[in-house]
């Protein structure tokens, strides 16, 4: 269990995009490997959930190197998930020039991501963004583990042509249990990536029920 002091939190203080990069450079710089760990939250999480959520996955993980949390507009409330949805993918432009900022500026050789839920959904329409716009220029990364997607797996299909040369490995998490993506399910009336009922199978991803 990781205890933060809320303080710390308290006394967060906006910074430039070349302050960011240059402090996530200056970590990254005295770490060995010299690599940089990515979480994307997902539905229904607030900034402050956020942090935790990523200094959690970190030391449990035992994680050597900076962690780095993207915070997307959550509404952070259980009944809008529709408006979430919305806010995963108006975040887009803002979330494709962060991960080119951490893939240029960040002096890290590796970068791992870990996206969660409908993290996942803004995450995958990035990376096919970016492989189509920037093509060999785009930004790539070690690994991406999508834990408990909540995309369309017909959406899937389509975008996974064009992101899955982003990563050298791509890892599926499922689970035929998760009530959320039960609840996405029902809502959306399309069977959800992260549901393993029946476990998703893409040439090129692992697939593993969790």
């Amino acid at each position: 269990m990781v205890t933060l002091n809320l303080r710390a939190l308290a006394d967060a203080e906006p910074r430039t995009t070349t302050a960011k990069a240059g402090r996530i450079k200056d970590e990254v710089e005295q770490g060995d490997p010299q690599q940089v760990l990515l979480f994307v939250h997902g539905y229904n999480v607030s900034f402050d959930d956020g942090v935790y959520r990523t200094a959690q996955i970190a030391t449990d993980l035992n994680f050597k190197g900076p962690s780095v949390l993207y915070s997307w507009p959550s509404n952070a409330a259980t009944f809008r998930y529709v408006a979430d949805k919305e806010h995963s993918l108006s975040t887009l432009g803002a979330f494709k020039t962060f991960l080119i900022d951490l893939s240029r500026h960040s002096a890290a050789t590796t970068i791992h991501v870990i996206a969660h839920s409908m993290g996942n959904n803004a995450l995958l329409h990035a990376l096919a963004e970016l492989a189509a716009e920037q093509q060999k220029a785009a930004p790539h990364f070690r690994e991406i583990i999508m834990a408990a997607p909540d995309v369309d797996r017909r959406e899937f299909r389509r975008l996974a042509t064009a992101f899955k040369s982003s990563a050298d490995r791509i890892t599926l998490y499922a689970a035929r249990n998760d009530r959320a993506l039960g609840a996405s399910e029902f809502l959306q009336g399309d069977p959800r990536l992260g549901d393993a009922n029946p476990m998703f199978l893409y040439k090129g991803i692992d697939s593993i029920d969790a």
